[in-house]
């Protein structure tokens, strides 16, 4: 944690020594599969939890160095953490539940990019290219709701707010790849995947988000892999766009 926190402050040293870059901004979403990570729920017998999809949407602003194949971004995104865990007591054709943890957070990369493809020093603008990219995660709890779909109706509830169980503050380790894949000189369409994993336990450390009374607390890491399709606009003419 501390070795990635030197490398993402010097990187960013070294940017502002050289400040003639460019400044961007774009608007950026995706989907990805997030899978919260606990032992207990590993070893219940009685659920089987499966990683679900959710969306992220938001936008970023960006500044690179003019004589470096580098830069950094700030993001600004709605991102989700879903769990679905499906009854494993029954044959496996029949399920007499599933529950559903849904969680939102606003979440805020801090990223620095690396362009290794790029015309390097003099700072042209390329079409094209890949980037690779590491940072953190500051996220702030938006929402947390714990659902029970039963056969029986009567014992199923839909969407409980279950806020309380959780921490307000996340923060998640980032790495990501991509390409530029095709743009103008002020304008790029870039897609590319993130991985993270959170870093800090989801919950507040006294209750599992199921509330399934297990004998010894275990912690919730946060997993995810998302797909991250950006548009992004260079507002000046000099440096290399990152988006």
């Amino acid at each position: 944690m501390k070795k990635l926190l030197l490398v993402f402050v010097l990187g960013l040293y070294s940017t502002y020594m050289y400040a003639q870059g460019g400044v961007n901004f774009g608007v950026k979403g995706g989907y990805g599969i997030a899978y919260l990570n606990n032992s207990n729920w590993l070893n219940d017998g009685d659920i089987k939890p499966y990683p679900v999809g959710g969306w992220t949407i938001g936008g970023s602003l960006g500044y690179n160095a003019m004589y470096l194949t580098l830069g950094y971004t700030v993001g600004f995104f709605w991102t989700e953490f879903n769990q679905r865990f499906e009854d494993k007591t029954q044959p496996t054709f029949i399920n007499l539940y599933h529950e559903d943890i849904k969680t939102s957070y606003l979440s805020i990369p801090v990223m620095i990019r690396f362009r290794p493809g790029s015309t390097g020093y003099g700072g042209e603008f390329t079409l094209g290219g890949g980037y690779f990219e590491m940072g953190v995660v500051p996220s702030f709890l938006a929402r947390g709701t714990y659902s029970h779909i039963d056969t029986v109706p009567t014992l199923s509830f839909d969407k409980v707010n279950i806020a309380e169980r959780y921490n307000n503050f996340n923060l998640l380790a980032m790495i990501g790849f991509g390409f530029h894949q095709f743009g103008t000189e002020n304008w790029s369409v870039t897609h590319g995947l993130r991985l993270s994993y959170g870093l800090i336990d989801l919950t507040n450390g006294t209750q599992d988000l199921m509330d399934r009374n297990y004998t010894t607390y275990k912690p919730t890491s946060a997993m995810r892999i998302s797909y991250i399709l950006g548009i992004v606009y260079k507002v000046s003419n000099s440096g290399i766009i990152y988006n």
